[in-house]
């Protein structure tokens, strides 16, 4: 047995993989509780939210090899009334630069919920592909516009939304008086056609 291998690094095993899973599903609990005690300490304090399980329509878990190194969750619409419109002085645009329209309809949107990452499987690319799949996922449900919550605490998270172009709207919810949140939103650029029945 190498170092390498001791460390939890094989240079030959399986790369990481996004799976559907339960809300139920024990893997993902324990992750989404890993993530609410993470903020706890980053926050100083205070109580683990509760998480939206009725409102949750997909549930994805990134596993390396067998094991669980990340999760992520779409709720839709959000549990609260969210304006996807960019704050005055941030921008929004699709693909080519096309102004993002508005979207006033909370049915068309969904929510981020629960991304996280274990420690030993940080900086490898696993928050990328979760929300990829998570967008990818939400734009086939014909949702127009994605919106999270997240904060100043969370140097990483903020980092990895504004880099994959999400804007800070106005907070919402639980957190629309605290003064270290950020609230993001993120216009899908393709949504899958809606029929009439």
């Amino acid at each position: 047995m190498t170092d390498d291998a001791v460390q939890g690094h094989f240079p030959c095993s399986p790369p990481v993989r996004v799976v559907s899973a339960a809300a139920a599903d024990p893997r993902f609990v324990a992750l989404a509780a890993a993530q609410q005690a993470e903020l706890v300490e980053r926050y100083g304090g205070g109580e683990p939210m509760c998480l939206p399980v009725n409102r949750l329509v997909e549930v994805l878990l990134a596993l390396d090899g067998d094991d669980p190194v990340g999760c992520v969750a779409l709720a839709a619409p959000p549990e609260h009334p969210a304006d996807p419109r960019p704050l005055t002085g941030s921008t929004a645009t699709l693909a080519g630069g096309v102004s993002a329209p508005e979207v006033p309809d909370q049915a068309v949107l969904g929510e981020i919920k629960r991304l996280y990452v274990t420690p030993a499987a940080r900086r490898r690319g696993v928050s990328r592909m979760l929300m990829g799949e998570v967008e990818s996922r939400a734009a086939r449900r014909g949702l127009a516009a994605l919106v999270l919550e997240s904060g100043t605490a969370q140097p990483e998270a903020v980092g990895l939304y504004e880099s994959l172009g999400y804007h800070l709207i106005a907070n919402y919810g639980d957190y629309a008086q605290a003064p270290r949140s950020l609230s993001y939103a993120r216009y899908l650029e393709a949504r899958a056609p809606t029929t009439a029945r």
